[in-house]
């Protein structure tokens, strides 16, 4: 949107003829899921990674392939396409318990897994990728909302989760060596949520608050934005829609960061 790109329509919302004349990209994209196979299904049907990778095989296979004359136009066009690709979090969400886990051990296994998704993605023709680190969730308002001192970040979990954005990094750069005329663009996004709680951006914004429900205590009434819920007046002055997710204007200030700023992205060598 930053770029007055139309959104990217969601895969399971799609005709066979939408599927067919598709020119904007799809959305695979599944709330609640992650890399895990099982993270995020106590809170419903959703879509895991690799089950996202499948279905993007079968848009090839049963709507590109018919619209290019030749493989070679097919894996041109493969190639010249961005696959963005944020996940991660809801792995941490539902699947990690820093009582129970070891954070070095659980990155490894969550990497490992990425990577697997990585390499099959561009076994079909891959070679553009935006990745996005997993955000600082010890700082989001479902996980404040309960510290002690309430309102404090999570370190703990923050911890955890910089020990597997420190490695997917490094991973990228070793993979962008391996992989054949391939690119990833590393994107920050947990230093960037995390400056916005400093006091040169608190003093302007509610970085600890949603914007939706007004009132929100933590409790199963207040868990999240319905309809029936209050919203604050003015967003624009909350970093957190909801207790999970940011607000337009966080999304604008990353985009300006990471695009025009070129602050927080960055090519991997």
């Amino acid at each position: 949107m930053y770029y007055g790109l139309p959104l990217a329509p969601a895969y399971m919302g799609l005709s066979k003829n939408q599927k067919n004349s598709m020119s904007t990209g799809i959305s695979y994209a599944s709330a609640s899921c992650g890399i895990f196979p099982n993270s995020g299904k106590k809170m419903g049907r959703c879509l895991s990674m690799s089950v996202q990778v499948d279905l993007f095989n079968k848009t090839i296979e049963k709507n590109l392939k018919k619209n290019f004359k030749t493989e070679s136009e097919l894996s041109s066009h493969l190639a010249k396409s961005l696959f963005l690709i944020v996940i991660g979090v809801n792995d941490y969400a539902f699947s990690y318990d820093k009582k129970t886990h070891n954070a070095n051990e659980f990155a490894n296994r969550l990497l490992h897994d990425f990577l697997i998704q990585i390499k099959r993605l561009h076994k079909l023709g891959a070679r553009r990728f935006f990745i996005n680190n997993v955000k600082p969730l010890g700082c989001y308002p479902n996980i404040i909302v309960k510290t002690i001192p309430r309102g404090s970040c999570d370190h703990d979990l923050n911890l955890a989760i910089t020990i597997y954005n420190d490695k997917l990094r490094a991973s990228l750069s070793d993979m962008h060596h391996k992989l054949f005329n391939t690119s990833f663009l590393y994107s920050d996004y947990f230093n960037f949520m995390l400056e916005l709680r400093e006091p040169s951006s608190s003093n302007l914004l509610n970085t600890t608050s949603p914007c939706c429900p007004k009132a929100y205590d933590g409790g199963p009434t207040s868990a999240t934005c319905l309809p029936i819920s209050t919203a604050c007046k003015e967003p624009d002055k909350y970093i957190f829609f909801d207790p999970r997710h940011p607000t337009q204007k966080a999304n604008f200030m990353y985009s300006v960061r990471c695009f025009q700023e070129r602050i927080l992205c960055h090519v991997v060598n």
